[in-house]
């Protein structure tokens, strides 16, 4: 295939997983791609770096090529989003992918269609390639129409990202009553606002060094949907130790090795209202997160039995939050369900028992 839509690759300092990630952008052959690459934060790690973008020194297909390499290390969060409004600069979309996203032949395809179908449609803030649960069957459709910004392979456009803020907050309690209404009014599902506001009011981007949320506000603050495909079209091959941001968890057990081996139809169907069942992806896709995020859900159990067991100070509100999960048993075990025919069974199963207790 020859991919016409702008193709945009970051990468750092993993040269083996570059190498998997970029023969799917290989196979795909843009026609414009944009190769963005942080900067070594020491000289022990110069040489990672310099093998990695050894990896994409030979592009063999026509392709026009613009290589913006930082030789200073600025962070995952600002090479990021600085990268993504650079190369808006010069295109008005963009497919995006990171070096531990493996994406599929079909990922293109779906990316490229519904990046030129909804360009005009301000409704429409990005297009994933990944599906919560792997797969997420609704009859007759390809897609659907998610409040859910999946960012393991996407795309997008400039008139939306430029909504984007690296600092949500930066004019202060102004910007944060402006967004404590709009989210109000965007979701109906006070667990979903109360986390969002949460993280807001805690800062948690300049926290964990990321870009990612400050992009999730932008679009639930537009009132802004991301389409969905029913079945993931990407693999997520970074949950390790070189990892940014998920070196102390395991999400990993919810994360597939493989893809649903489906195709998708010639022209894809987008469901674009909402329905019970979009309604229950999007509030069961934040109760997947938060249970990714725990290294051992047992930990976060014996809490909820003996709150008084928790930790005073900031650290409170943290473990407060995601102890949310335990008002939702029968969500989290329609979660397992939905996950375990795709994962391994052995991590699911010490899981599920937890919730069966409650």
């Amino acid at each position: 295939m020859v991919c016409k839509t702008p193709v945009t690759f970051f990468m750092y300092n993993r040269p083996e997983k570059t190498n998997r990630s970029f023969e799917a952008i290989r196979r795909a052959r843009p026609t414009r791609l944009f190769i963005v690459a942080d900067g070594p934060k020491d000289e022990i790690d110069r040489w990672r770096v310099e093998q990695t973008r050894e990896v994409v020194k030979n592009i063999d297909w026509d392709c026009e090529v613009t290589r913006i390499y930082s030789e200073k290390n600025m962070g995952c969060a600002l090479r990021v989003s600085s990268g993504i409004t650079e190369v808006f600069l010069t295109v008005d979309r963009t497919i995006i992918l990171e070096d531990d996203i493996v994406a599929s032949d079909d990922f293109f395809i779906f990316q490229e269609e519904i990046l030129e179908r909804y360009k005009d449609d301000e409704r429409v803030m990005m297009v994933t390639g990944w599906n919560s649960f792997v797969e997420y069957p609704i009859e007759g459709y390809d897609g659907f129409f998610s409040k859910s910004s999946a960012i393991w392979g996407w795309g997008t456009w400039r008139r939306a990202w430029s909504h984007y803020r690296f600092d949500p907050l930066e004019n202060g309690e102004v910007d944060a009553i402006r967004i404590r209404q709009q989210l109000g009014s965007y979701m109906d599902d006070p667990f979903w606002i109360s986390y969002h506001l949460q993280c807001m009011d805690a800062r948690v981007w300049s926290k964990l060094n990321t870009w990612d949320y400050q992009w999730a506000l932008a679009v639930y603050t537009q009132h802004g949907v991301c389409i969905t495909p029913l079945y993931s079209q990407c693999l997520n091959i970074g949950f390790d130790s070189q990892a940014t941001n998920t070196k102390s968890t395991h999400p990993a057990k919810f994360v597939p090795s493989r893809l649903p081996e489906v195709s998708i139809s010639p022209k894809a169907r987008i469901l674009e209202v909402t329905t019970p069942a979009t309604h229950w992806y999007d509030r069961a896709s934040l109760l997947l997160y938060l249970l990714m995020m725990q290294s051992d859900i047992r930990i976060l159990y014996l809490f909820h039995k003996h709150p008084h067991m928790l930790p005073d100070g900031p650290q409170r509100k943290g473990w407060e939050l995601y102890l949310g999960v335990f008002k939702h048993p029968k969500m989290c075990l329609d979660i397992l369900d939905l996950l375990e025919k795709h994962l391994d069974h052995s991590n699911l199963e010490p899981i599920r028992e937890v919730f069966k207790r409650i």
